[in-house]
């Protein structure tokens, strides 16, 4: 739901209190109307959050809700319990419209609920949610694995100095609403039955985080692949990176290599001749002014260049440096391809 122009809170919802821990855990033991999507917490970590709120009547609390930004500007419904009652809907209105403000100062301007009970599906519509999503799960019977990572890779156990840098990751990777921050995957590492990174070059292009699940299985809580250097299944890291054009540094003891299959440039130290870094490009924001495109290539060769709600990969061709008040400098043509998978996109 996005956040604008809500009613005034109910007078009887209030922050909840540590005092109201034994209330709440009863509410969540024994009450039918119970949500919680906690991710690697526990439901009551949050009491003293300004959003989490109570419904309180005659001295007694009956509901309660707790949304929390981890990180903003998306923020989740981690906990939701009421009271059997005849208006639950009232109820669920007056806890998310207390909670609301409180949102809104930590910069939050959207909330989700992840539906993993039946019973609010009646309600959420009237309290301004839409489904966005569905949410599929895959099981995997054995343990065999892919072949072996290839050698430019290197798989790890996290590091407590890791968390910083998998959550900029994250940040890169996901929209906000899928964000984790650093302190909830710090969190996450206590429950981990396994949590590595994947090095490449000297930084992080990737991590997976598992947890124990059922009947001796696992379940891969989270995976999370660097979006800026894309790489094909079925060849090397090598032989998949289609190295294109080469430029040196004035002293030669640079070179630059456009990598374009991978959207990334590779640095290579000339006199050692190891390669030292993959540098990303990343991707290009279409809708911004001066980065349009021509978007089809079916209006009889007209030229249309123009901003369009879509991301591109720059994908470097040609290569040239020039250096500048000692400043070295790359330019690149950046060409665009495919390897066969591309499907035209009906007016």
């Amino acid at each position: 739901m996005e956040i604008a122009n809500q009613p005034a809170v109910h007078a009887l919802v209030r922050p909840a209190q540590h005092t109201d821990a034994k209330v709440i855990q009863r509410l969540l033991t024994h009450e039918f109307y119970t949500h919680t999507h906690v991710d690697w917490y526990n439901p009551l970590d949050w009491l003293g959050t300004p959003s989490f709120m109570v419904y309180e009547a005659d001295g007694e609390v009956t509901a309660c809700l707790a949304i929390t930004a981890d990180p903003a500007p998306a923020a989740w419904v981690r906990l939701a319990t009421l009271t059997y009652s005849a208006h639950p809907l009232a109820r669920l209105e007056s806890l998310l419209y207390g909670a609301i403000p409180h949102l809104q100062a930590q910069g939050v301007n959207q909330i989700l609920w992840m539906s993993n009970k039946r019973w609010p599906d009646r309600w959420l519509p009237s309290l301004g949610f839409e489904r966005i999503n569905w949410l599929e799960a895959y099981t995997k019977e054995g343990l065999a694995i892919p072949p072996h990572t290839p050698a430019e890779v290197q798989i790890r156990p996290v590091l407590p100095e890791d968390f910083t840098v998998l959550a900029q990751l994250e940040a890169r990777t996901f929209e906000a609403l899928w964000r984790h921050s650093a302190r909830s995957l710090h969190r996450g590492w206590h429950k981990a039955l396994s949590f590595d990174v994947a090095w490449q070059h000297g930084r992080v292009v990737g991590f997976q985080h598992s947890v124990a699940g059922p009947e001796n299985g696992a379940h891969l809580a989270r995976i999370t692949i660097d979006p800026a250097v894309r790489l094909f299944p079925g060849k090397t890291v090598a032989e998949d990176v289609e190295p294109e054009y080469i430029t040196l540094s004035s002293d030669d003891s640079t070179a630059w290599v456009t990598l374009q299959e991978a959207n990334a440039v590779a640095v290579l130290d000339t006199q050692a001749m190891t390669i030292t870094a993959v540098l990303p490009l990343g991707t290009i924001d279409h809708s911004q002014p001066g980065s349009g495109l021509d978007a089809s290539d079916r209006d009889n060769d007209t030229v249309n260049i123009a901003n369009w709600p879509v991301h591109g990969m720059f994908m470097p061709d040609a290569i040239a440096s020039y250096e500048m008040n000692g400043t070295t400098y790359l330019v690149t043509a950046n060409e665009g391809d495919d390897r066969g998978e591309d499907e035209r996109i009906k007016d």
